[in-house]
């Protein structure tokens, strides 16, 4: 089998699937495996609460992802104002996080 008809076989699988949509399930799933151990610690240490404020961003930022995709797999404007509307929950903890994050450390110094 020639190169060419083989990347043409690999390219044309038979499981109709977006390349869209396995880049935002990659950056979802790489925030949530990034904010897991930083909860963990976070939890357990309780003196520091930059590890906590890490893991509740990264799944903020999942979050945005996961409405990003509803709103781009909608197929009627209710989905869309719907995805929309819940999507600016997670950018609001996102930035009282960010909020949280900068306080502390002006305050405390090191978080």
């Amino acid at each position: 089998m020639r190169s060419a008809t083989f990347l043409h076989h690999l390219l044309s699988s038979p499981v109709p699937i977006n390349w869209v949509t396995v880049i935002w399930a990659m950056a979802a799933s790489a925030c949530v495996t990034i904010a897991l151990p930083h909860l963990s610690i976070g939890i357990w240490q309780r003196r520091t609460m930059a590890n906590l404020l890490f893991a509740i961003a990264a799944l903020a930022v999942a979050a945005i992802a996961a409405a990003e995709f509803a709103i781009m797999s909608a197929q009627t404007p209710e989905q869309i104002g719907w995805a929309q509307q819940w999507g600016h929950v997670p950018v609001f903890v996102l930035m009282v996080v960010a909020l949280l994050f900068q306080a502390a450390n002006w305050l405390f110094g090191a978080v």
